[in-house]
Order: C-alpha cells, then sequence, then structure tokens
C-alpha cells in the first residue's frame, strides 16, 4: 500500500519522529541509570529503553494521525497457521544448520549436550522473551515496518531502514546495559567488531521478520519468532550446552553475530519474498 499524496509528508513526519526518539531512548535510559547510580537489578533505564519506542508508536498513532488500521493486533489465523508454524521453526533450524556446518568444520563440539536440559532452559525463557517482544515487534513489525512500506520503497531497501533503525536502537544496550559477563560468554569479538556486524545481521533479519509480516498481515507471528528466537540463541549463546572454538563465533555462532547465521537469514528473507511476489495475484513487487 502506498501513502496518499496528502497522509505521505505526515508519515514522513511520523517517522522521523520514531526514529529520533527510539535512537535516543537507550542513551536516556544510559543517562537515568548512572544519574540515579541504579543498581543493575532495578535498572529503569533498561524498561525505558525498552518501552518508549512501542509507547512512541502508540502515540503517534492516536495523536499523530497514523491511525491503528495497519497495526498487526489480530492473529489472523484462518489461512496462516503454517506462517505461524515457520515462526517458530527458523530460529531452530538456523541454529541446527549453522552448529552443524561449525561441528562438520571442527569449530563447534557439544560433549555436554543433553537436549531435555535444553529444552527446559528453553521453555523457562519463553514467558520471559514472549512479553519483552510484544513491545519490540509492535514497535518495529507493528510500527516501523508498515509506515515505511507505505512510502512504496523497493521492499529490500525498506527491509534494511528497518534493520538499520532497530540494530541502531540496540547499541547503547551493548556498550553499557548488556551485563559483561554474558556478553564475554557469547563472544570473542571486540565490541568495535560485534557491534557494526550484528547490526547488518540484524538489517538480515528484518527482511524474514518484515516478509512474515506482509504474508499474515499481524505482529504475532514477529512476536513468536523473536521470542523462539531469544529464548533459543540465549541458552545455546551463554550455556556450556555447545562450545564454539575461541575466536570463530564471527563464523559459526547461532546469534546474530556471525556470517553463516547472516547468510541463511538472507537466503530466507530473499526466497520468502520471491515466493511472495511471485505468487499468482501478487499486487506489488515491493
Amino acid at each position: 500500500m502506498t501513502a496518499t499524496h496528502q497522509s505521505r509528508p505526515r508519515t514522513i513526519r511520523n517517522l522521523i519522529i520514531f526514529t529520533i526518539v527510539v535512537l535516543a531512548s537507550g542513551w536516556l535510559g544510559y543517562a537515568l541509570d548512572r544519574a540515579l547510580n541504579s543498581p543493575p537489578e532495578e535498572r529503569l533505564g533498561l524498561l525505558l529503553w525498552l518501552v518508549l519506542p512501542l509507547l512512541t508508536a502508540l502515540l503517534l498513532r492516536t495523536f499523530g494521525g497514523d491511525g491503528w488500521r495497519d497495526f498487526g493486533l489480530r492473529p489472523n489465523l484462518r489461512g496462516n497457521l503454517r506462517w505461524y508454524a515457520v515462526s517458530l521453526l527458523i530460529y531452530p533450524l538456523v541454529a541446527l544448520v549453522v552448529l552443524g556446518i561449525g561441528a562438520l568444520l571442527g569449530l563447534v563440539t557439544a560433549p555436554d549436550f543433553s537436549f531435555s536440559v535444553l529444552l527446559a532452559l528453553v521453555a523457562g525463557g519463553l514467558a520471559g522473551a514472549f512479553i519483552k517482544n510484544i513491545f519490540e515487534e509492535f514497535a518495529w513489525r507493528g510500527y516501523l515496518a508498515p509506515k515505511v512500506s507505505s512510502l512504496g520503497l523497493n521492499a529490500y531497501v525498506g527491509y534494511a531502514l528497518v534493520g538499520l533503525i532497530w540494530g541502531c536502537w540496540h547499541i547503547p544496550y551493548w556498550l553499557f546495559m548488556l551485563d559483561r559477563a554474558q556478553l564475554a560468554a557469547s563472544t570473542t569479538q571486540s565490541l568495535a567488531t560485534f557491534v557494526p556486524f550484528a547490526i547488518i545481521n540484524l538489517i538480515a533479519a528484518s527482511i524474514v521478520y518484515g516478509e512474515l509480516r506482509q504474508r499474515t498481515n499481524s505482529v504475532w507471528p514477529a512476536v513468536l519468532m523473536h521470542a523462539v528466537g531469544n529464548a533459543l540463541v540465549d541458552v545455546l549463546a551463554v550455556s556450556s550446552l555447545i562450545r564454539i572454538l575461541p575466536g570463530t563465533d564471527w563464523l559459526v555462532s547461532p546469534a546474530h553475530q556471525s556470517v553463516l547465521t547472516l547468510i541463511i537469514f538472507v537466503v530466507i528473507g530473499v526466497g520468502l519474498h520471491r515466493a511472495r511476489v511471485n505468487r499468482p495475484g501478487a499486487a506489488s513487487p515491493n
């Protein structure tokens, strides 16, 4: 759907407002924590960083003239159950392929792996990840993605823009809010390489998330996909269930920081996009 002549300037204005607030949210949160000298378990800045994007989207929809038609709140289950299944399976399959290739290359081992332990740890993290990603995905795929799409840009340009803003929103989190021990357990990269590489990975992931949103006209598949990804990848990254040879996580990590993960998400995203625009009755090449 292309923005009308009357609504396009408003959409661009609101996107600029949203982007400025989003990119400032983490830095404001960090400044708040510094001012309050908050202990790690009481960091209001982290909460501000997470909540402010969605709050801004809701305010723009309510008072900025954006409306609610493209919010994606309805699950739209009828005819879309397969896409819900895809959303649940993408991260497990990507992790399996990446770690399988890593094992074949001798870079990944799993001497203490237990499937039952993995399931228990993932299940334990799902509820929290689901709630957290309601806030994230109704900002990114509930507001930013449809508003960018309404501008009529090339689909990949739109996904890259969404992914870039999404990735840059993470920068203060990676630099100041993420526990250093957790970061050290998940990567041997320096922040100087980890941050830009992670942003590029999130740009690739935004194609997949965006295509699921396009297919279903709902944000809930993205919420589920993101929740499964967080719960699974966090366990694989920081637990001792798998061991990645130090210095090689840039290649074979299942998290959004490796070459293989980047390539696989690009392939999946492009495949989903081509299948959608080439299906009978497709309305637009975007």
